[in-house]
């Protein structure tokens, strides 16, 4: 009996341990991409992505709908610029982002650890770091291919059995 309480313990120890790590491979890049993140316009295609989604335009072919879509919710939120408003839906991608990468090395190597690690690796990296913090498609793409990624290995993971 006490055996069965000692495992169930630990398994509920070791769920609320994985979960704290996801949290802090969302937590960590999150607040720094945050402090970090511009308050007006920067270079190449970010004035574009900014007027596209505080307007619901059309930036430029292929247009990006999705992100166009969904930064524009961000332009509602109460404070800052418009411009750090767009910039924090890429902090949230960006950050999102990591958290599937925790994910995917964690199931690749099976160390949480070293996964959380090699996470804050690749979302520190200067092109990655440059990258999410500004209004740009870059890291919505990053998000949903770690994304996929995961699914895919997740289905690899679980086959249906018929």
């Amino acid at each position: 009996m006490q055996k069965e309480a000692s495992k169930k313990s630990s398994a509920l120890l070791s769920d609320t341990l994985l979960r704290s790590r996801t949290l802090w491979a969302f937590l960590i890049p999150f607040f720094i991409y945050f402090f970090t993140a511009p308050h007006s316009v920067t270079f190449e295609d970010s004035g574009l992505f900014i007027l596209a989604s505080y307007y619901w335009g059309i930036p430029h072919p292929p247009g990006y709908p999705l992100y166009t879509m969904l930064s524009h919710f961000f332009t509602w939120l109460p404070f800052g610029e418009v411009a750090f408003r767009v910039s924090l839906f890429s902090v949230v991608c960006g950050a999102l982002g990591s958290v599937f990468c925790y994910l995917i090395y964690k199931r690749l190597s099976e160390r949480p650890i070293l996964a959380l690690l090699a996470a804050l690796v690749v979302a520190f990296s200067a092109t990655m770091w440059s990258q999410m913090i500004v209004a740009e498609v870059y890291p919505l793409n990053y998000f949903l291919c770690l994304m996929f990624l995961y699914g895919c290995l997740y289905i690899a993971d679980h086959p249906s059995e018929k």
